[in-house]
């Protein structure tokens, strides 16, 4: 059972867990291609030494959808 998902991944519905199109037969998240040039941009500042504040300000200034486990805006 899967609660939350991690930003840049999805829930699937039975239906897409149990027709193996993402992967093996009832597996219940998938990534969501749309976010890995963000995941990739994020990891790279990380490791040219960016600051967590740094990356967050760059987010929320490109506007880059809150993952839903966030409850506050920052």
């Amino acid at each position: 059972m899967v609660l939350k998902v991690k930003y840049g991944y999805r829930k699937l519905t039975r239906e897409e867990a149990s027709s193996g199109l993402y992967g093996p037969i009832g597996l219940r998240i998938t990534r969501r291609p749309e976010c890995s040039p963000i995941m990739r941009e994020m990891r790279d500042r990380l490791l040219r030494g960016d600051y967590d504040a740094g990356i967050t300000e760059w987010l929320m200034a490109d506007e880059i959808e809150t993952p839903p486990a966030v409850a506050s805006g920052v």
